[in-house]
């Protein structure tokens, strides 16, 4: 968590998803910016600091890991009322 905190782009997916379907749009519609090393990367921790949270659940079970994988499907693929942007599934279509 703390990886994905500090927006560093460099070895962290989730920072470079967020840097390019948040922060790079906002910039291509006007927003300044002023080239400066570590500068897209301090964009990035901004946005994800000013928008986004996370929430977690202690899961304790001979099967957790099981138990773990099945809610991570079910939320991807929005089962729950809503489908994650970054790393959402597309639901599969029933007959």
């Amino acid at each position: 968590m703390q990886a994905h905190a500090s927006g560093r782009r460099s070895g962290d997916q989730f920072c470079v998803y967020v840097h390019d379907f948040y922060v790079i749009p906002k910039l291509v519609e006007g927003e300044s910016y002023t080239p400066e090393r570590g500068g897209l990367d301090n964009l990035t921790k901004k946005y994800i600091h000013e928008n986004l949270f996370y929430r977690f659940v202690h899961i304790r079970s001979d099967d957790s890991d099981v138990v773990v994988r099945k809610l991570e499907d079910q939320i991807k693929s929005g089962v729950l009322g809503l489908t994650p942007v970054l790393n959402g599934t597309t639901p599969q279509r029933r007959s």
